[in-house]
């Protein structure tokens, strides 16, 4: 699925507008099984392998990562990903002595052949190498409804707290399925964080996300192959947040320098304020928990999902709006088919109801 094909179908980003009721929801914390960074060495190489992603459950790329280093003499390398015998991606690279390099082999998440997970195996001069092989996860649904799916770049690790919450608050009340069954829903969402290292050169990598958060001076930073990827993939339709601004957007010729304003055609003149309208929703917006249909069975946590956590009400489980009013919060501009938000501080430290105002805008 192409970035085109993507920004039609994510609803919020493409207004999924639907009402869900008889919903009892069993929430419970699980680590992501795609959250996999592996070191495997083996016939004089030494292989990092990284596979932690989000996305990619309607179609897209999912990116496999890896870095390289040839400790012996000239050769071939192969790096290949088995799904069934009759369906592989594979990558071949001529490395020479002492040489270290990156590459992503790119796995295409359409149809049923490349759900759950797939095999990753290394051959040398056409040998397949026993020991270097490696399981590779893809990411799992998190909800039984859609859920737009965040990737952060960061060097610092993440607390997705107020997002996760407001994701399942949000697209819950977003979402037109009706059903009177019970589901288990996982705590976490659809994201994901990772470093800034070893990032795609493609901006087929991020086709299978909805939002990519990195902050200014990350996406200053990072080598501009690997930025103009992101933005490339903005421009398709993908929504970049570029997080830690310093001030408002309109004010930052750093953001407008880093992003090429100058240079682009298809954007929007300036950057539009986040707007009071849609904070005051974010305000009243009803955190109360789902409520069971009369006579529908008690909710039932699959044994894999854990214990479900006790309920919470209304009054605790939403906190206040925490980020200023207006562009001191956040602001938007689009770019061709996309769009990038800017904001002033670190909106992953933001309450519930923060990025309730986010999703709503």
């Amino acid at each position: 699925m192409n970035g085109r094909a993507r920004g039609s179908r994510s609803g919020w980003l493409a207004k999924v507008a639907v009402m869900v009721s008889g919903l009892v929801l069993v929430f419970a914390s699980t680590e992501p099984a795609s959250a996999e960074v592996r070191r495997l060495t083996g016939e004089d190489l030494d292989i990092l392998v990284d596979s932690r992603w989000a996305g990619t459950h309607y179609g897209g790329y999912f990116p496999v990562r890896i870095r390289v280093k040839n400790n012996a003499g000239d050769r071939q390398v192969t790096f290949r990903i088995d799904r069934q015998r009759s369906v592989s991606v594979s990558r071949v690279i001529d490395l020479g002595s002492g040489a270290t390099t990156e590459l992503t082999l790119l796995v295409p998440r359409v149809g049923s052949n490349w759900y759950g997970g797939a095999e990753l195996n290394v051959e040398v001069n056409g040998r397949l190498v026993e020991g270097l092989g490696s399981r590779v996860e893809f990411p799992r649904q998190h909800s039984p409804w859609p859920e737009s799916s965040l990737l952060v770049i960061s060097d610092d690790k993440v607390n997705f707290d107020g997002f996760d919450k407001a994701v399942h608050a949000f697209f819950r009340t977003q979402s037109g399925w009706v059903r009177a069954s019970s589901y288990g829903v996982s705590s976490e969402s659809d994201r994901q964080w990772i470093t800034p290292t070893v990032l795609p050169r493609t901006w087929l990598a991020y086709s299978g996300l909805d939002l990519v958060a990195v902050s200014l001076a990350t996406l200053e930073a990072i080598d501009p192959e690997q930025r103009d990827a992101i933005l490339g993939w903005v421009e398709t339709g993908g929504h970049l947040l570029v997080t830690e601004v310093g001030g408002p957007a309109s004010e930052s010729d750093r953001l407008s320098t880093v992003l090429g304003f100058a240079d682009r055609v298809a954007t929007d003149d300036e950057w539009t304020a986040a707007s009071s309208a849609s904070r005051s929703v974010a305000e009243g917006f009803d955190l109360s928990p789902p409520k069971r249909r009369p006579g529908s069975a008690a909710a039932i946590a699959s044994p894999a999902a854990g214990p479900a956590p006790e309920e919470t009400t209304a009054a605790d489980a939403g906190t206040a709006i925490t980020w200023p009013e207006g562009a001191a919060a956040f602001s938007s501009r689009a770019i061709q088919q996309g769009r990038v938000v800017a904001f002033a501080g670190d909106p992953m430290t933001g309450s519930q109801r923060d990025w309730l105002w986010f999703f709503g805008s």
